[in-house]
């Protein structure tokens, strides 16, 4: 995506890991986006979602994990993907 949609100059990737956790996060220096509503990233209202975000989300959650996500036009995009490694760090919740 990076690479197709953001006309970035600059890309950091960077994957720590913990105990209980690893944490994937892709930063760039791109052209950013205005966040979707979440009626429009659901395609609730009839307009197309951003599948990639959803389905990153989902995958994410289907592992017990999160995705977090900060961009806006002109200021880069930061992602950031934090996954327990066993089950029992996935029942407790990721901080």
């Amino acid at each position: 995506n990076v690479v197709k949609h953001a006309s970035a100059q600059t890309v950091t990737i960077r994957l720590e890991t913990t105990n209980e956790t690893v944490t994937l996060t892709i930063q760039d220096n791109g052209k950013g986006f205005t966040m979707p509503a979440p009626a429009l990233e659901r395609a609730e209202i009839g307009m197309p979602r951003r599948l990639g975000l959803a389905i990153m989300r989902e995958r994410a959650e289907a592992h017990g994990g999160l995705v977090h996500l900060v961009t806006s036009p002109g200021g880069g995009t930061l992602v950031e993907a934090v996954l327990p490694l066993c089950r029992e760090a996935a029942g407790r919740g990721i901080p």
